[in-house]
């Protein structure tokens, strides 16, 4: 009777983890940054974002469980287009 206790329990815990696990991915927030070159701190990388500003960025979405999407254009367009938005 124990054992069959204990693999329902194993296996509920399983099943909540998954869905709980599935629940968070699902729910990152995504902010938009723009991308413009200016080595070493923004730039395009094997047509990736990379650079020091990016690495930042990078971090603090990793650990406040937020997504960056990154637009890329020259940095006075950018400026404008934000401006635009607001």
């Amino acid at each position: 009777m124990n054992i069959k206790l204990y693999y329902i329990n194993l296996l509920w815990s399983l099943l909540w983890f998954s869905v709980h696990a599935n629940a968070q991915t699902q729910e990152l927030e995504v902010v938009k940054a723009g991308i413009y070159i200016n080595p070493p701190k923004v730039y395009i990388q094997n047509k990736k974002p990379a650079g020091i500003f990016v690495d930042i960025r990078e971090k603090a979405a990793n650990q406040n469980h937020f997504k960056i999407q990154y637009i890329q254009g020259e940095w006075v367009d950018l400026l404008y287009a934000r401006k635009r938005r607001n």
